[in-house]
């Protein structure tokens, strides 16, 4: 963001009405995008037929066709699809080893747990 091109809210009435008018944007772009939410989930609904004949749904050749990308290599489809299947808010999730669990592990390995200087 450059700075030089913010001008300074002058009174809480400028303020008051700036967010206002923000949230009347959010609201009309938040109907928006539901709007074509609900329009997509009716358009993956309909009948599709494959080119071998078969009958299935839009929305299911789709991820057949995301599939067949990420096999043949296409890295989008692949992250696509993972963060469909796994979130990133799960896959961030990662619990740190205990100390105990430290140790069991240098204990296997033969290693002093107290040499790592933790």
């Amino acid at each position: 963001m450059n700075e030089a091109n913010l001008r300074p809210v002058r009174t809480e009435s400028e303020a008051r009405e700036l967010g206002r008018r923000g949230g009347i944007a959010s609201g009309e772009a938040r109907r928006e995008r539901r709007q074509l939410r609900e329009m997509l989930e009716l358009v993956m609904e309909q009948d599709h037929y494959q080119l071998d004949g078969t009958k299935t749904t839009k929305g299911m050749a789709m991820c057949l066709t995301m599939v067949d990308r990420a096999i043949d290599g296409d890295v989008g489809a692949f992250r696509a699809i993972r963060d469909l299947v796994e979130p990133v808010t799960q896959r961030l999730q990662v619990e740190r080893p205990s100390a105990e669990a430290y140790a069991e592990v240098a204990a296997l390995l033969g290693i002093d747990s107290e040499e790592d200087g933790d």
